[in-house]
């Protein structure tokens, strides 16, 4: 976030997920985004960034957020980043993003290599990779051309391919009904 901060002054980050996390969340794995495994930790990821980088101009950590708020970051973003570290990254707030037509960086882990198309759609990193991350974060930012088409593309492949019937005809269908 820093090393970007430095470039891109004028840009604010917001971390959205639950500042905590239950034992049940943790063996479901239902937190957004495997935020609290980013930290390496499965509880308190909250006070953690905090004791690591203080209370800093242009960070914001949002909590756990209403879907009317969401669409409200959505609509506001440039961009939608989601660094998981493991598997248990949410599919679905990618398709949010990108059905909101925002491109997006993700790892290259859980749903994200499924969903996102690399260079149409948003790109694709590997996981954990710092510099990979902000070179993809660089290239959607020093370029609004290709962040705006990439933003239509992610829109309209999400629109046509990640709503609910589609995902559900593809599950049906994995699972061997027609």
């Amino acid at each position: 976030f820093f090393s970007l901060r430095e470039r891109y002054p004028d840009a604010d980050c917001i971390l959205v997920g639950k500042g905590e996390r239950s034992p049940r969340e943790s063996l479901l794995g239902t937190a957004f985004a495997g935020v609290g495994s980013f930290m390496g930790s499965r509880f308190g990821y909250k006070r953690r960034i905090l004791s690591m980088i203080g209370e800093r101009s242009g960070l914001f950590l949002a909590d756990q957020v209403s879907h009317d708020a969401m669409s409200n970051l959505y609509a506001t973003a440039s961009v939608l980043v989601q660094p998981a570290l493991t598997d248990t990254a949410s599919g679905l707030t990618l398709a949010e993003a990108m059905s909101s037509g925002l491109p997006v960086v993700a790892s290259r882990c859980g749903p994200a290599p499924e969903m996102v198309q690399h260079g149409r759609t948003g790109l694709l990193v590997d996981p954990g990779n710092r510099q990979q991350l902000v070179t993809a974060i660089d290239r959607i930012w020093d370029n609004r051309e290709r962040a705006a088409k990439m933003a239509d593309v992610a829109r309209n492949y999400a629109l046509e391919n990640l709503n609910w019937p589609e995902t559900a005809a593809r599950c049906m269908a994995v699972i061997g009904f027609r």
